[in-house]
């Protein structure tokens, strides 16, 4: 996923404004284009009283201009709890900002009641409520209103100093599972002043050829993460920059791949040889965080479900004749199937999934969310059924 960040001091202006649209419609049509998440963050900083009026308004705009709360029109829009996200960040810090938590709440009270989900940035220490954060206990409050929670961990560590901040991230992870918000710990690569202020500038943060960033990724994942922030993409002011820019493998013996590389191979790769390095990236990436033995058994299915492998390596759930008891007239429809078979939480998960294109049952899309199976319909070898690109179970019958 990768947020576009608009900064409101900036359109306030009508140049500003006329530029972020500018890029935010490039953006938008390359992330459909190429199938990439994508979703709006708002960075209050330089933000003045009365301009979260201007946020409210300019989403509210975009929302209509780029059909965020309609999914079908508009797929790649980054969806969380079963709402369009918008990210605001910046709130809660203790850097004499002009705008406080009044108008942090007037922000993520209106997005709330315009029907979005919020991921709300915070300073490193919200938790404790010291350090790089104000002492207002308010700040817990509008945490709580919100879906997700993301501390801003930039410059704040480095290789050696991190694991103090591991244990953090584990605290903060507790408290967001006791309070009911979802939470995502932020990782950076490196960090430097370099750029934006001169060599001399003495605020450094090595990579360590990549060493530092895996650190954090392993940590977090350790910790209980279900989800991480990489700040950032193309922030090359402040040195945390990740998009592809090597043009040497940065260790020895190394999975990685040269930009050379990679367009040397494009120039002669058709279809199938691109999905051969599509799964090999996704076995490699699933063996890193869940081992070998997980990544084997995705592999397994991914190949039976698109055909080229044993079907019985899809992830099955048993259902018992009691099971569709429980429906009307002895059938379970497929929102129910859905809940059941673990890839909705409820049906109106469910139902928002059937309604935005994204279910099929045997390779056929469903469009009628009355449709309905008795036990004695399910096939033998099973009923399978997906939602999205990647998601998907086999339904039998014990």
């Amino acid at each position: 996923m990768s947020p576009l960040t608009c900064f409101i001091a900036e359109i306030r202006n009508e140049s500003g404004l006329k530029h972020f649209n500018k890029v935010l419609n490039s953006a938008m049509k390359a992330a459909n284009k190429y199938e990439r998440a994508i979703c709006v963050m708002y960075d209050l900083s330089g933000m003045q009283p009365g301009e979260e009026k201007l946020l409210l308004k300019d989403i509210a705009e975009i929302a209509q201009r780029h059909s965020l709360k309609n999914h079908a029109k508009n797929p790649s829009y980054l969806y969380h709890n079963g709402k369009p996200l918008v990210t605001v960040w910046g709130v809660g810090f203790n850097d004499n900002r002009r705008y406080g938590l009044k108008e942090a709440a007037h922000i993520i009270d209106g997005l709330k009641s315009q029907g979005f989900s919020v991921m709300l940035g915070v300073p490193t220490q919200w938790r404790e409520l010291k350090g790089d954060t104000e002492s207002d206990p308010r700040l817990h409050e509008l945490i709580r209103k919100c879906d997700i929670v993301m501390p801003w961990f930039v410059g704040r560590y480095n290789e050696t100093t991190y694991p103090k901040y591991q244990k953090l991230v584990e605290e903060d992870i507790q408290w967001a599972k006791k309070n009911q918000v979802d939470y995502v710990p932020l990782v950076f690569p490196g960090f430097s002043w370099g750029n934006m202020k001169g060599k001399d500038h003495n605020s450094f943060i090595p990579r360590n050829k990549g060493s530092f960033l895996w650190k954090q990724m392993m940590g977090a994942i350790r910790a209980g993460a279900e989800m991480i922030y990489v700040a950032m993409f193309d922030e090359i002011d402040e040195g945390t920059a990740i998009f592809k820019c090597a043009k040497e493998v940065p260790t020895g013996k190394s999975t990685f791949v040269p930009i050379e590389e990679i367009e040397e191979m494009e120039k002669h790769m058709e279809g199938a040889e691109y999905n051969k390095a599509k799964e090999l990236l996704a076995y490699e990436l699933t063996k890193l965080v869940h081992g070998e033995e997980e990544a084997k058994k995705a592999e397994s299915a991914a190949k039976a479900l698109f055909g080229a492998g044993n079907a019985a390596e899809i992830p099955a759930v048993e259902l018992s004749a009691a099971d569709f008891a429980e429906g009307e007239g002895e059938k379970l429809d497929i929102l129910s199937l859905l809940v059941k078979a673990g890839l909705a939480k409820s049906r109106s998960e469910a139902r928002r999934a059937v309604e935005q294109g994204g279910v099929s049952v045997n390779d056929e899309k469903v469009t009628d969310i009355r449709m309905s199976f008795a036990a004695n319909e399910i096939p033998a070898e099973g009923l399978v059924i997906k939602k999205g690109k990647k998601n998907f179970k086999k339904i039998v019958v014990a």
